[in-house]
């Protein structure tokens, strides 16, 4: 196909094994260098002056100044001779050592053994001549693959007894670049490959080649340019697409088969003197290429059966696959309802927690209140026992003391005395228990009136709630303890 012809094009211009260059033994001046390297064995190895290399490739690590010609004189004879070109047109050379295929003597041009093996003969034909001229392109410029296309290009065209001509070309190829080189190559532009296959990689031929000069001026460029790769893709009409299609059948026959001699010279891409285009050459290398057609249309009906039935069961897979996805689709509609649904009610259930959430908060804050209320409770009926207690206290005395008295009412009742002395005796006692009463009252009060102050004075430093679970005796001993700390300050009358 002539994604083929693509690819070689491309291919062919990046090989892996290209002689090195040899690096310079002796430079005798700067100012007028004179280089010299020698290659073992080569007799061709003369001084050459000043260092002959294309600037455009000084910047490229594998550019046309990177590489010598590794062909002797017997290399080059045997090809002038295999070619046929002619000793009377041109002077054919052998590169010294240090001379690099984009700088030639004045009025060369450099010819790769490759390019010869593409279809490339001298003269160069009007068509050969006319499309490196459109790009703006030295023929040297060129890979070897890309003059298999050109004279592939040729051959068809005529065998279907279609002028070839620049307009076609552009329409069918772009011109591209050689990664980091200052070679080019033409490459089949999307949906117009119809050109069959070409060598993937060519070895070498990077170091290959020789120069010829005309000994008539040559009518066109001879010095490498930069080249114009931008010429836009022309659209084609219906008509120049139907014949584009109709050349299809030799898609799958290497171009190296159509590039024989006889060919090249019937197609007039072997300029001579008496080869006059006559019409039953083009005949002859129709039949020859309705050959190749006849055996490659065979083939490819059987493939074009087999694609049928991958086509229908691909059909079938598309239809099974659709119908599974209007499945998922319905699935997806019914789980979209239901998440609508799912929604609506965490929103409602969000709204009854947020309620529940503010009522807890003020729930907890009316417990706090009557935990408070409960504290203040339970110290009010802490004091109050603690004065029951102290009452308690005076009544047990005051019991001791009655019955102190009767005991010695009745120890009096059995001595007899005189109603006098006994009245006496009787008084003096009542009066000192009278005073001892009040003496016992006094001190009462004021033992509930320190406990009191005491539980006060112990309130302010501790909460209520751990005084109630603290006692009397726990009481006591915190007051001390907030005593000797000097927290609490007893007043005088209290010390």
């Amino acid at each position: 196909m002539a994604s083929d012809a693509t690819s070689s094009s491309s291919g062919s211009s990046h090989e892996s094994h290209e002689a090195a260059v040899f690096q310079p033994l002796s430079i005798s001046s700067p100012s007028n260098p004179m280089v010299s390297a020698a290659i073992p064995g080569e007799s061709r190895d003369i001084p050459v002056q000043g260092l002959r290399i294309h600037p455009a490739s000084r910047a490229m690590g594998k550019g046309s100044g990177t590489f010598i010609s590794l062909l002797g004189q017997k290399d080059v004879d045997s090809l002038v001779e295999k070619y046929e070109i002619d000793s009377f047109l041109f002077e054919v050379r052998v590169p010294c050592s240090k001379e690099r295929v984009s700088s030639p003597r004045e009025g060369e041009i450099a010819i790769y053994q490759d390019a010869l093996l593409g279809g490339l003969r001298l003269p160069f034909p009007d068509f050969t001549k006319a499309i490196p001229e459109e790009y703006h392109l030295c023929p040297s410029q060129l890979t070897p693959n890309s003059w298999r296309l050109l004279n592939g290009f040729v051959i068809v065209f005529k065998n279907y007894g279609v002028n070839p001509t620049v307009h076609w070309f552009r329409m069918l190829f772009s011109l591209c670049s050689e990664s980091n080189t200052d070679w080019y190559y033409f490459s089949a532009r999307s949906g117009r490959k119809f050109l069959g296959k070409v060598a993937s990689s060519i070895m070498g031929w990077k170091s290959k080649f020789f120069f010829v000069k005309s000994k008539s001026e040559w009518d066109f460029r001879t010095k490498w340019e930069v080249p114009r790769t931008n010429i836009t893709c022309e659209e084609m009409t219906k008509e120049e697409e139907v014949l584009l299609k109709s050349m299809t059948g030799i898609s799958k026959v290497y171009m190296d088969e159509f590039l024989t001699k006889e060919n090249l010279l019937k197609c007039r891409l072997i300029v001579s003197a008496g080869n006059p285009m006559e019409d039953e050459d083009l005949s002859y290398v129709k039949g020859i290429l309705a050959s190749f057609e006849g055996e490659v249309v065979a083939a490819l009906e059987g493939k074009e059966k087999e694609q049928l039935v991958v086509i229908r069961t691909l059909e079938q897979d598309k239809d099974e696959r659709l119908q599974q996805l209007a499945a998922m689709e319905k699935e997806k509609d019914d789980l979209a309802a239901k998440l609508t649904i799912s929604e609506g009610s965490l929103h409602t259930a969000a709204e009854n927690i947020k309620k529940l959430q503010d009522d807890s908060s003020s729930l907890k804050e009316e417990l706090k209140s009557a935990q408070e209320e409960q504290g203040e409770a339970r110290w009010d009926l802490k004091l109050k026992v603690a004065k029951l207690a102290t009452v308690r206290a005076e009544l047990e005395e005051l019991k001791g003391e009655g019955d102190t008295l009767k005991e010695d009412l009745a120890s009096r009742q059995k001595t007899p005395k005189s109603d006098s002395q006994e009245m006496k005796d009787l008084i003096e006692p009542t009066d000192k228990s009278e005073k001892e009463v009040a003496r016992l009252r006094a001190k009462a009060k004021e033992g509930a009136t320190r406990i009191y102050s005491v539980l006060e004075q112990v309130g302010h430093h501790v909460s209520p709630a751990e005084v109630l679970t603290m006692g009397l005796a726990g009481v006591l001993n915190r007051f001390t303890e907030l005593k000797e700390q000097q927290i609490i300050k007893i007043p005088e009358a209290l010390a």
